[in-house]
């Protein structure tokens, strides 16, 4: 059976995070209160969450991966050692920061009656930066 970690994010929005994952090709499912995951063999742990990608979308020995709301708002991801290696590694978990900062700034940008016109992103001391350009919307 393998440890989970649990990996402090700054996603704050559900919605937002929910639509991230979507954009990487995952089904989330969601619930008002948290599930216990399940590992590898189906059976229930006790970590929980409310949003979990579940096993069936990763790779054939994997386990479910959680987000599970804290009393600060923010989302932790619950993810097991064998997944961070093999299905949801730092790679995966930064790709879904960046998806999820770009559907941030999009959504602010429509409140504020703008639109995306290009990012532009470069790599800094092994750090992604990614700039988004927007302007008035016709």
């Amino acid at each position: 059976m393998s440890a989970y970690s649990k990996i402090k994010c700054q996603f704050r929005d559900k919605d937002t995070l929910v639509t991230a994952l979507k954009d990487l090709g995952y089904s989330p499912s969601l619930y008002d209160l948290s599930l216990q995951l399940e590992d590898y063999h189906g059976r229930s742990r006790p970590e929980r969450a409310e949003i979990i990608i579940p096993r069936s979308q990763l790779a054939p020995s994997s386990n479910d991966i959680g987000f599970a709301k804290q009393s600060d708002g923010t989302y932790l991801a619950i993810i097991s050692q064998y997944d961070q290696h093999v299905s949801f590694n730092p790679a995966k978990l930064e790709k879904l920061k960046l998806q999820y900062n770009l559907v941030h700034a999009k959504k602010i940008a429509r409140q504020q009656g703008m639109k995306l016109v290009s990012t532009r992103s470069t790599e800094k001391n092994g750090k992604m930066n990614v700039l988004y350009v927007f302007e008035p919307r016709q």
